[in-house]
């Protein structure tokens, strides 16, 4: 919950406003529980102690560059706990008493290097992180996306309980383009949407597997418990617009879509010919 409650200006930026950007503008941070600490049906997890969480933290552009204070920062909250108070007197007047937890390490992927441990640094952390960003195979005609996290696409202030190619694509076009606006400010944007749309429309869908679960969590900021709606589980597409749309989907691995990415929801993997097989929470 402690970054629930954090608002992010919307720049100056003429694209951002016709973009319907008004309020909060996407954040160049996003987090998501790693594969095994997955629990879309909102079941709480029991940490031991001495217990490692992991989950994968993505920086977006500039953003890479606040790593150092990222991981201070991070530190900072974890020492303060996380989840629901403790029964016993309180560790400061003005602060429920909550289990302590530490940040242990920060692994850079894909290549699995580590970047801190023990409390510091292994390798200066300013250097680019970038993920690179998979080609597509010559003639891609099948991809199947899973679902990890509680993903929640809007439509008229309501969830798409089964977004089609084109609702999916259009919504990562537009972040991808929203995202890049924020970074570099009048450089050339990275997706049409236009052509993005056009193309996904002449997608087939071979499965729509979804189902919308209610993830109920608790803001320590806000002080009450929260129940936010999102849809997990299976889409399959066939066509040959794929292939020139892979880029885009890939990319939306790494940066996650829909409302709220920032508290890890809307993860998902893609993979072509249902190479990849998840099972589900």
């Amino acid at each position: 919950g402690a970054a629930s409650g954090v608002h992010a200006a919307p720049p100056a930026g003429a694209a951002l406003s016709v973009a319907g950007v008004n309020d909060q503008a996407p954040r160049p941070m996003v987090l998501a529980p790693e594969r095994g600490w997955l629990r879309p049906s909102g079941r709480p997890i029991v940490l031991r102690q001495g217990e490692l969480f992991p989950f994968r933290l993505t920086l977006i552009g500039k953003a890479q560059r606040e790593l150092p204070a990222l991981a201070l920062a991070l530190n900072y909250l974890a020492a303060r706990g996380i989840g629901r108070a403790l029964e016993g007197p309180p560790a400061a007047p003005s602060r429920p008493r909550r289990p302590p937890l530490a940040v242990a390490r920060i692994i850079a992927q894909p290549r699995g290097e580590p970047l801190y441990e023990d409390g510091r640094f292994t390798v200066a952390p300013a250097r680019d992180l970038a993920w690179p960003i998979p080609p597509p195979e010559a003639h891609l005609r099948e991809v199947t996306l899973d679902i990890l996290t509680p993903m929640r696409l809007k439509r008229d202030g309501r969830i798409l309980s089964r977004p089609s190619a084109q609702d999916f694509f259009s919504l990562l076009a537009r972040r991808a383009n929203l995202l890049a606006q924020l970074d570099r400010p009048g450089a050339k944007l990275p997706a049409d949407e236009h052509t993005v749309a056009a193309s996904a429309a002449t997608l087939q869908t071979l499965e729509a597997k979804t189902r919308l679960v209610c993830v109920r969590r608790f803001s320590a900021t806000q002080g009450r418990n929260m129940t936010w709606p999102g849809i997990v589980g299976r889409l399959r597409w066939a066509g040959r617009a794929l292939t020139p749309l892979w880029p885009l989907l890939a990319w939306g691995e790494q940066a996650q879509l829909g409302k709220a990415t920032a508290l890890g929801f809307g993860r998902y993997a893609a993979a072509p010919d249902d190479a990849l097989v998840v099972d589900h929470d």
